[in-house]
């Protein structure tokens, strides 16, 4: 039965010696050392990364910017509906033409108008709207 033998050092080539294993350690550690430093291609694509990142960014912020534009048109669109329905309703309730709402009723719908348009626009508008913060 055999024993596993270690290779031997490969012999140099021009002066036929082989390698001490010190050189051997100190050459694999400047190897490493100079795999550890940054060098162009890391700078390259840290700086490649950025750019990315920036772009991204850019584009989260330009759909940002559409999905509030379209919530905005239609929080409008909303408003100016409830506010045709509900001016319909007491026009109508006034002329006493098919109905007649119940004084609570008439108040309650008067008062949910003014209630959804302050509330509403107030609240949910001015916070989709304000300035990013700076943290």
């Amino acid at each position: 039965m055999t024993s596993p033998q270690t290779p031997p050092n490969p012999a140099s080539p021009i002066t036929g010696d082989r390698p001490s294993r010190l050189s051997v350690i100190r050459s694999g550690l400047a190897r490493v050392q100079a795999d550890s430093q940054p060098d162009l291609k890391d700078f390259e694509e840290m700086l490649r990364l950025e750019i990315d990142k920036a772009a991204l960014l850019n584009e989260n912020e330009r759909t940002l910017i559409t999905l509030r534009k379209r919530l905005g048109t239609n929080l409008i669109v909303f408003l100016w509906l409830y506010f045709l329905v509900s001016t319909a309703l007491i026009v109508a309730d006034s002329l006493e033409l098919p109905f007649k709402l119940p004084d609570g009723v008439a108040v309650a719908l008067i008062g949910a108008t003014a209630v959804s348009v302050l509330g509403l626009v107030g609240t949910v508008a001015a916070g989709l709207f304000r300035a990013p913060s700076q943290s």
